[in-house]
């Protein structure tokens, strides 16, 4: 029997073709063989009552190869998630450099000619250049404040709480940054539709290497494997049309 020829055999295989006699169904499914270390594509089918006759086409290179694309697309979205979060750490980190920046440049002009605005506003012309909003004010006691300058694109970010957040201004969502330093609150701001692109244009570039290699090895499954199963494929389909009792020739 089989088992005496292989005794590790797993008893699924014994159990599909004891199915396929007493059912009489032709039967395909594919599994991997232990003993051999190979995977196989195996067609059953009865010929005649209490007989069966099988058709296996080792497949193990198909199998390496489809394992080799989930790994690739694996790869890919680790990859994605990866360059996802260091954009969006690095965009937090440019937001708080501006700020950094504006409020160091600012702290060597007097108060007074803060207050006026006009000594601020070059500064935050080098933050707009960013694609930046920022706005500059003068903190006087607990409470007050006195916005001094602000970017063109800058919405009223007045509410917003000191270091990072995230809300609504002038009905566009925006990322935040807000600094207090030496007298001086200094907020800067992008919007997340603006980073949302922006992280769309780095996914995009991290997945073409991948979609290429995806598509190479797609390629090679399709030449290596495809003109070799065609001759099964003809087979499979005759015997997938045939009554199960039946007993004439397939096409060669």
């Amino acid at each position: 029997t089989v088992l005496e020829i292989l005794p590790e055999l797993e008893p699924y295989w014994v159990e599909m073709f004891a199915k396929v006699v007493q059912s009489g169904e032709p039967l395909q499914y594919e599994n991997f063989t232990a003993p051999l270390d190979r995977w196989y594509e195996t067609w059953a089918y009865r010929p005649s009552p209490g007989l069966f006759a099988v058709i296996v086409t080792e497949i193990t290179e198909r199998k390496l190869t489809e394992r080799k694309i989930l790994e690739l697309n694996e790869s890919l979205e680790r990859r994605v998630v990866d360059r996802t979060h260091e954009l969006r750490t690095a965009l937090d980190d440019r937001l708080a450099a501006s700020a950094r920046m504006v409020a160091g440049l600012a702290l060597q002009f007097p108060t007074e000619s803060l207050s006026g605005g006009a000594a601020a506003k070059p500064l935050l012309d080098v933050v707009a250049r960013d694609g930046l909003a920022c706005e500059v004010s003068l903190v006087r006691g607990e409470v007050s404040v006195q916005k001094v300058a602000r970017t063109a694109s800058s919405p009223a970010l007045d509410d917003a709480s000191l270091g990072y957040s995230t809300g609504i201004y002038g009905g566009k969502l925006w990322r935040i940054y807000v600094l207090n330093q030496g007298g001086l609150r200094i907020a800067t701001a992008d919007r997340i539709d603006a980073r949302v692109a922006l992280l769309k244009d780095v996914a995009l570039t991290a997945a073409v290497p991948f979609a290429v290699a995806l598509v190479g090895t797609l390629f090679a499954l399709w030449l290596g494997i495809g003109g070799g199963l065609a001759p099964l494929e003809r087979m499979r389909h005759a015997l997938a049309q045939r009554r199960p009792d039946g007993f004439f020739g397939t096409p060669a």
